[in-house]
């Protein structure tokens, strides 16, 4: 029997998802071959095959909205740079003679005015 509200013991198994993701960025940065999103795909699959992440309690976690907003703006900042739109603001900021200073305010600026009408990650993909 157990008295209140006691939780189980820990043990050397709850610590393999902190040496999963250990050994995921060791990978990454020791294999030139490999990408970021290969390493945490293979993290979260031997997460999910451990039994230490229940799979569909992980998909609800995810907030999709967010995922479908993100994955639209870098469409968007895609479309801005292969159309050309990109190097046009990019020489116009360049020749308006702002200096070094002065363009990083100028990108602070238009990505924190972008973040007012969108969110963080979105219009850091912009």
């Amino acid at each position: 029997s157990t008295i209140g509200n006691v939780p189980k013991p820990i043990v050397y198994y709850d610590y393999v998802p902190v040496a999963i993701f250990a050994a995921m960025i060791v990978w990454v940065a020791a294999d030139p071959e490999i990408s970021m999103v290969q390493a945490a795909m293979a993290a979260a699959a031997l997460n999910v095959f451990g039994g230490w992440v229940d799979a569909k309690l992980a998909v609800s976690y995810v907030p999709w909205d967010l995922m479908l907003l993100i994955g639209s703006m870098l469409g968007v900042s895609r479309a801005i740079t292969n159309s050309g739109v990109a190097d046009f603001i990019a020489d116009g900021v360049k020749n308006a003679g702002f200096g070094a200073h002065g363009a990083l305010f100028f990108v602070y600026a238009v990505t924190n005015i972008m973040t007012e009408l969108t969110t963080n990650n979105a219009a850091a993909g912009l």
